[in-house]
């Protein structure tokens, strides 16, 4: 059988002819030398497990002349990559490749609560946590013993002064430009016209104000308040502060919160503030004032 290989595995020799002004020829043969396959490049990815997670992408070469540049393995997130090798002769070949992963929830993860009554003084009683919504399984549910707690702030005022606030504050930690804050806490007071501002801020000078300034009032019942702020700003280490009115009166606080939330209010994470119950005292909360008219206290 006589037929045409379009393989390339003998190189071609090419000739070349020159002639001078007297018509004398000469003629030279060169060989092409070629790789024998042309360059081939391919691009193998590994499964992202989880949203927003990352994986590795193998990219490999044949045929050319080797080495290669821009082989190897590549971290990536889910995407379009595309990729380029070079052999040593300088021809180049591309592979593109798409990394998936695997589709976010319709919702997010939602907590749900039920607890028992406690029906003695010291006692504990259950408390059920649940979810909704997000992937299944969730981690954190279950059933836990709690108490009603035994400490509060207490701030009075040795003067009323309607003009002037004293300033309750701690630090948050870090707050970043365009995400939701929730803030939580209880107030108690012991005048119908308790009146105070919600302000998250740097924790260094010039101490700006890193979303808008909040108010709120409160009297002798206690109100459990919930301050949906968006940071206009970031601060590695922010900070919350309660500004209270001095002709507030003698004022009681708990369960001071702060957590990052969606666009609606519900919780993302953790409790930026790791001791806002004050069960053992108040050692991260400071108070000032410019007359220094109060006092700040563990009431338990």
């Amino acid at each position: 059988m006589v037929e045409w290989d379009t393989t390339s595995k003998i190189n071609s020799i090419n000739y070349f002819t020159i002639s001078d002004a007297t018509g004398a020829k000469s003629t030279v043969g060169l060989t092409s030398n070629q790789s024998a396959t042309p360059l081939s490049t391919s691009a193998k990815a590994g499964t992202i497990n989880s949203v927003g997670g990352s994986t590795t992408v193998t990219v490999s070469a044949i045929g050319g002349n080797d080495p290669y540049t821009g082989t190897g393995t590549f971290t990536v997130k889910a995407g379009i990559y595309t990729y380029l090798v070079t052999d040593a002769t300088g021809c180049s070949s591309s592979t593109s490749i798409t990394v998936s992963q695997p589709a976010g929830p319709a919702t997010l993860p939602v907590a749900v609560a039920t607890a028992g009554a406690i029906n003695c003084a010291g006692t504990f009683s259950p408390v059920t946590i649940g979810a909704t919504g997000g992937i299944a399984p969730y981690t954190g549910t279950g059933v836990f013993n709690t108490n009603a707690g035994k400490g509060s702030l207490k701030i009075s005022f040795p003067l009323s002064v309607s003009t002037i606030s004293t300033v309750v504050f701690t630090t948050v930690g870090n707050i970043t430009t365009g995400k939701n804050y929730m803030v939580k806490f209880s107030t108690l007071g012991t005048t119908s016209n308790g009146k105070l501002n919600i302000i998250l801020r740097q924790s260094a000078s010039p101490f700006s104000r890193i979303a808008a300034v909040q108010s709120k009032t409160y009297g002798t019942s206690r109100v459990d308040h919930e301050i949906l702020f968006t940071a206009t700003s970031s601060d590695v280490n922010g900070r919350l502060d309660i500004e209270v009115n001095q002709g507030s009166g003698t004022t009681y606080f708990d369960n001071i919160a702060v957590f990052e939330a969606t666009t609606s209010g519900n919780l993302i994470g953790s409790n930026k503030i790791s001791s806002g119950q004050f069960e053992t005292g108040i050692t991260s909360i400071n108070g000032w004032s410019q007359n220094n008219n109060q006092v700040v206290e563990w009431d338990n």
